[in-house]
């Protein structure tokens, strides 16, 4: 059973850290000084298990939180404008990616309203679905229950590899084809992935999303805890999150995916070198669960 503090206690500790918790029409041009003008605030959440796993052997996703910190997560849905995942999770988890009343319970339904300043009989607030897939030979569009999402069908962020009968079929459907720029990971090969800070850029200027949750999977995460230099972005600012929320789950999986996984040179110089480090750190306990939130050294 859910506990009905659990919202409470997520609005106090993160709706100071997360900009624009009120109503907010998409598209709208985004106004506020705190933020880049180019880049939307990016919130990175996942939740791992005790030896750091977040998903199986095979990337099937871990069901380790716990109620309240499950409720804590739907709280931040409502705090953001877009909620992004990889095409991995959409296969592997079928997710709805919508904010749900019946996580949050009545109480917190309406501590989120009273947060975000809209009346009690106004709708609860759902993220714009996002979803990555540097091809589009991947996205399941005719079963995927996000094609029923109540924010709309999807934003699909892709490569110039993109496969253009599949576009045809998604655009007929309703779908939102975004074509950013390549990005060579070193962690995946020679595989062109979505250069996610031309995505972050697209999504801002495009659709007005001004706060973007990234929830999965492993690849994406792990990606934007790496201190990196923006491909598309003249001024060379670090792609990176501005908020880390991890949730920790007192229990050993023993074996599957982690966040970071680190291989060759990275494991020479301790495995700290590249990756992002953290600042204004805070901890708190939902449940039998620690939820860690922390902001990033942006120099």
């Amino acid at each position: 059973m859910n506990s009905p503090h659990a919202p409470h206690a997520a609005i106090a500790l993160l709706a100071h850290r997360i900009p624009f918790v009120s109503p907010n029409p998409i598209p709208s041009p985004p106004s506020q000084e705190s933020l880049n003008p180019t880049l939307p605030f990016v919130t990175v959440t996942y939740a791992q298990s005790l030896d750091g796993f977040i998903a199986l052997p095979d990337r099937r996703p871990l069901t380790i939180s716990c109620s309240e910190s499950f409720a804590m997560t739907h709280v931040m849905r409502t705090m953001h404008d877009a909620i992004l995942v990889g095409v991995g999770t959409v296969l592997g988890d079928d997710p709805r990616l919508t904010s749900r009343e019946d996580i949050l319970g009545v109480e917190g339904v309406a501590a989120v309203k009273r947060a975000r300043g809209e009346p009690d009989g106004a709708g609860l607030h759902h993220p714009r679905p996002v979803v990555v897939d540097s091809t589009l030979t991947k996205f399941p569009y005719q079963t995927s229950r996000l094609m029923g999402h109540p924010r709309g069908k999807p934003i699909v962020l892709t490569t110039t590899r993109y496969s253009q009968e599949r576009r045809t079929t998604l655009e007929s459907l309703g779908v939102e084809v975004v074509v950013c720029a390549d990005s060579r990971d070193g962690a995946d090969g020679d595989t062109a992935q979505v250069d996610l800070s031309d995505g972050f850029c697209k999504l801002h200027a495009h659709f007005g999303i001004r706060t973007i949750m990234v929830e999965g999977g492993a690849r994406i995460i792990g990606s934007l805890l790496r201190r990196r230099k923006s491909s598309t972005d003249k001024s060379e600012q670090l792609v990176a999150p501005q908020l880390v929320v991890v949730t920790v789950a007192p229990t050993f999986v023993g074996n599957g995916v982690k966040v970071i996984e680190l291989t060759g040179e990275s494991k020479v110089v301790g495995g700290s070198e590249g990756l992002v480090q953290l600042a204004d750190v805070e901890y708190r306990q939902f449940g039998r669960d620690m939820v860690v939130v922390a902001g990033v050294k942006m120099s």
